[in-house]
C-alpha cells in the first residue's frame, strides 16, 4: 500500500488517466483483500468515477474492484450493481473478464441466486487462467457447496489447489480451504474440517488478509 501512496500522486502529476485508474482500482483490490473495506470502496468509486469515460480495461478493471470492494463490506446489492455495470466491458481484457465473471458468481451466491452463481462460476473456469483460474475454480467451489453438489465442489477445490502448488501464490488460498473444511464438516468429519478452518485464518493472518463479509 506504500507503494500505492508514492505511485499515485506521481502519475496523477503526469496527468496520465488511464494508468491513475489502473493503480487506484488495483490498489481498492488490495484494501478490501486487507479488510479495508471503507477505503477500498472509495478508492474504487473514484477508479469507477475516473474510468466510465474511458471504457475499456481500465473500467473493467474499476468496476470489479468496486464489486470486490463492496462484497468485501458485505453489500451485496452493491456488488451485483457493480458487476452489471461492468458487463460492457467483460470482453476488452480476458484476465479482467474472468475475475469479473468470478465474483459476480460470489455476488449472486450471496444474493441467493444459485442459477445465476452457477452460470457466472461456469463462464469464469472456462475463460480464466493461472491464478484467475484459482479464482474461478474457487468461486464455482464454493456455488455447488451452497448447491448441495459436493463431489463437485470437492474436484473444484482440489484442482484450485493443484493450481496454487504450481504457482506458488496463496491469495486464495485460505478460501479453498474453508471450501474443503466445509465439506468436511458436511460430511461430519468435524475434527478435521475444524483443522482446515484455522489453516485457513492462520494463513489469512500471515497474509495480512480478512474473510470477505459475505462468506
Amino acid at each position: 500500500l506504500a507503494q500505492f501512496d508514492e505511485l499515485i500522486p506521481e502519475i496523477e502529476g503526469r496527468h496520465d488517466r488511464i494508468f491513475w485508474a489502473d493503480c487506484v482500482g488495483t490498489q481498492a483490490l488490495v484494501l478490501a483483500f486487507k479488510g479495508d473495506t471503507g477505503a477500498a470502496r472509495a478508492a474504487a468509486e473514484a477508479a469507477v468515477e475516473a474510468a466510465v469515460e474511458l471504457g475499456g480495461n481500465p473500467a473493467g478493471l474499476a468496476h470489479w474492484a468496486l464489486a470486490a470492494a463492496a462484497l468485501a463490506d458485505g453489500d451485496v446489492t452493491a456488488a451485483r450493481a457493480a458487476c452489471e455495470s461492468a458487463a460492457p466491458h467483460m470482453g476488452a481484457l480476458s484476465v479482467v473478464a474472468a475475475a469479473l465473471r468470478a465474483v459476480a458468481a460470489q455476488a449472486a451466491l450471496a444474493d441467493g441466486d444459485l442459477i445465476a452463481a452457477r452460470r457466472w462460476a461456469n463462464e469464469a473456469v472456462l475463460t480464466a487462467t493461472g491464478l484467475w483460474l484459482v479464482m474461478a475454480l474457487t468461486a464455482r467451489a464454493q456455488v455447488t457447496i451452497a448447491r448441495g453438489e459436493l463431489d463437485e465442489a470437492e474436484r473444484d477445490a482440489r484442482d484450485a489447489l493443484a493450481c496454487v502448488t504450481k504457482l506458488k501464490t496463496h491469495l486464495f488460498t485460505p478460501d479453498i480451504l474453508d471450501c474443503l473444511a466445509t465439506l468436511l464438516r458436511e460430511n461430519g468429519s468435524h475434527p478435521e474440517a475444524a483443522r482446515l478452518f484455522g489453516a485457513a485464518h492462520g494463513v489469512r493472518h500471515d497474509m495480512g488478509a480478512t474473510r470477505f463479509q459475505i462468506f
